[in-house]
Protein backbone atom coordinates (compact mmCIF):
# COMPACT_ATOMS: atom_id res chain seq x y z
CA UNK A 1 0.00 0.00 0.00
CA UNK A 2 1.22 3.49 -0.96
CA UNK A 3 2.77 5.67 2.20
CA UNK A 4 2.12 9.09 0.86
CA UNK A 5 -1.57 9.10 1.33
CA UNK A 6 -1.70 12.71 -0.92
CA UNK A 7 -4.39 11.10 -2.46
CA UNK A 8 -8.48 11.87 -3.22
CA UNK A 9 -10.12 9.07 -1.93
CA UNK A 10 -9.65 6.45 0.91
CA UNK A 11 -11.71 3.31 -0.19
CA UNK A 12 -12.14 0.45 2.69
CA UNK A 13 -13.37 -2.77 1.92
CA UNK A 14 -12.29 -6.38 3.82
CA UNK A 15 -12.87 -8.48 0.40
CA UNK A 16 -10.03 -8.26 -1.73
CA UNK A 17 -12.07 -8.89 -5.20
CA UNK A 18 -14.20 -5.82 -4.33
CA UNK A 19 -11.12 -3.37 -3.82
CA UNK A 20 -9.94 -4.58 -6.92
CA UNK A 21 -13.07 -4.12 -8.95
CA UNK A 22 -13.69 -0.87 -6.90
CA UNK A 23 -10.37 -0.31 -8.17
CA UNK A 24 -11.00 -1.41 -11.64
CA UNK A 25 -14.28 0.97 -11.83
CA UNK A 26 -11.72 4.30 -10.30
CA UNK A 27 -9.33 3.36 -12.76
CA UNK A 28 -12.01 3.75 -15.68
CA UNK A 29 -12.97 7.05 -14.26
CA UNK A 30 -10.31 9.40 -12.91
CA UNK A 31 -7.44 6.52 -12.97
CA UNK A 32 -6.45 4.51 -10.18
CA UNK A 33 -3.59 6.77 -8.47
CA UNK A 34 -6.50 8.61 -7.12
CA UNK A 35 -7.20 6.17 -4.52
CA UNK A 36 -5.66 4.55 -1.39
CA UNK A 37 -7.01 0.93 -0.03
CA UNK A 38 -7.75 -0.30 3.18
CA UNK A 39 -8.77 -3.58 3.94
CA UNK A 40 -10.02 -2.95 7.15
CA UNK A 41 -11.70 0.02 9.11
CA UNK A 42 -9.07 0.43 11.72
CA UNK A 43 -6.36 1.03 9.03
CA UNK A 44 -8.32 3.57 7.71
CA UNK A 45 -8.88 5.05 10.97
CA UNK A 46 -4.82 5.08 11.91
CA UNK A 47 -4.29 6.75 8.52
CA UNK A 48 -6.68 9.41 8.98
CA UNK A 49 -5.30 9.67 12.25
CA UNK A 50 -1.78 9.80 11.21
CA UNK A 51 -1.34 13.93 11.48
CA UNK A 52 1.87 13.33 8.75
CA UNK A 53 -0.94 12.82 6.15
CA UNK A 54 -3.18 14.65 4.34
CA UNK A 55 -7.15 14.25 4.75
CA UNK A 56 -8.38 12.38 2.28
CA UNK A 57 -11.74 14.12 0.25
CA UNK A 58 -13.79 11.25 0.32
CA UNK A 59 -13.88 7.95 2.05
CA UNK A 60 -15.79 5.22 0.66
CA UNK A 61 -16.57 3.02 3.14
CA UNK A 62 -18.29 -0.83 3.40
CA UNK A 63 -20.30 -1.70 6.32
CA UNK A 64 -19.97 -5.45 6.80
CA UNK A 65 -16.53 -5.87 7.98
CA UNK A 66 -14.83 -8.16 10.61
CA UNK A 67 -13.17 -6.32 14.02
CA UNK A 68 -14.20 -2.89 13.71
CA UNK A 69 -17.54 -2.33 11.38
CA UNK A 70 -17.93 0.00 8.62
CA UNK A 71 -20.74 1.77 10.94
CA UNK A 72 -18.03 2.12 14.16
CA UNK A 73 -16.05 3.77 12.10
CA UNK A 74 -18.65 6.01 10.65
CA UNK A 75 -19.28 6.45 14.22
CA UNK A 76 -15.87 7.30 14.96
CA UNK A 77 -15.28 10.01 11.66
CA UNK A 78 -18.31 12.00 12.44
CA UNK A 79 -17.22 12.09 16.18
CA UNK A 80 -13.83 13.54 15.50
CA UNK A 81 -13.59 17.27 14.94
CA UNK A 82 -10.53 16.65 12.66
CA UNK A 83 -12.05 15.00 10.17
CA UNK A 84 -15.97 15.20 10.67
CA UNK A 85 -16.50 17.22 7.57
CA UNK A 86 -14.91 14.63 5.16
CA UNK A 87 -17.56 12.82 2.49
CA UNK A 88 -18.23 8.98 3.63
CA UNK A 89 -19.96 7.32 0.90
CA UNK A 90 -20.98 3.81 2.56
CA UNK A 91 -20.74 1.27 -0.66
CA UNK A 92 -22.19 -2.04 0.76
CA UNK A 93 -23.58 -5.49 -0.45
CA UNK A 94 -26.81 -4.54 1.89
CA UNK A 95 -29.66 -3.11 0.49
CA UNK A 96 -31.45 -3.64 4.44
CA UNK A 97 -33.70 -0.47 5.32
CA UNK A 98 -32.04 -0.56 9.08
CA UNK A 99 -28.45 -0.39 7.72
CA UNK A 100 -29.49 2.37 5.75
CA UNK A 101 -30.97 4.51 8.33
CA UNK A 102 -28.23 3.55 10.78
CA UNK A 103 -26.09 5.39 8.34
CA UNK A 104 -28.07 8.27 8.22
CA UNK A 105 -28.11 9.32 11.54
CA UNK A 106 -24.57 8.72 12.19
CA UNK A 107 -23.90 11.72 9.21
CA UNK A 108 -23.38 9.35 5.90
CA UNK A 109 -23.21 11.35 3.19
CA UNK A 110 -24.76 8.53 0.67
CA UNK A 111 -25.37 4.92 1.30
CA UNK A 112 -25.01 3.38 -1.83
CA UNK A 113 -26.11 -0.43 -2.13
CA UNK A 114 -23.33 -2.32 -4.36
CA UNK A 115 -24.20 -3.37 -8.15
CA UNK A 116 -24.60 -6.46 -9.71
CA UNK A 117 -22.64 -5.26 -12.80
CA UNK A 118 -19.52 -3.47 -13.53
CA UNK A 119 -20.89 -1.14 -15.96
CA UNK A 120 -23.31 -0.12 -13.12
CA UNK A 121 -20.42 0.23 -10.52
CA UNK A 122 -18.19 2.42 -13.16
CA UNK A 123 -21.41 4.69 -13.47
CA UNK A 124 -21.73 4.87 -9.44
CA UNK A 125 -18.00 6.14 -9.39
CA UNK A 126 -18.48 8.92 -12.09
CA UNK A 127 -21.34 9.77 -10.11
CA UNK A 128 -19.01 10.08 -6.77
CA UNK A 129 -16.38 11.77 -8.99
CA UNK A 130 -19.20 14.61 -10.05
CA UNK A 131 -20.44 14.93 -6.63
CA UNK A 132 -17.56 14.84 -4.14
CA UNK A 133 -14.21 14.84 -6.36
CA UNK A 134 -14.07 17.47 -8.52
CA UNK A 135 -12.65 20.30 -7.20
CA UNK A 136 -13.41 19.61 -3.65
CA UNK A 137 -10.50 20.20 -1.38
CA UNK A 138 -10.95 19.50 2.66
CA UNK A 139 -9.71 22.03 4.89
Amino acid sequence: MEKQYQKKVFIVDDDADDRQIIKEAFSECQGENACVYFESAQKLLSAMHNKEHPLPLLVLLDLNMPGLTGLQALKEIRGNSKFSQVPVVVLTTSNLPRDKASCYQLGASCFITKPDSFAKLVEIVNAISLLWLTGNEIP
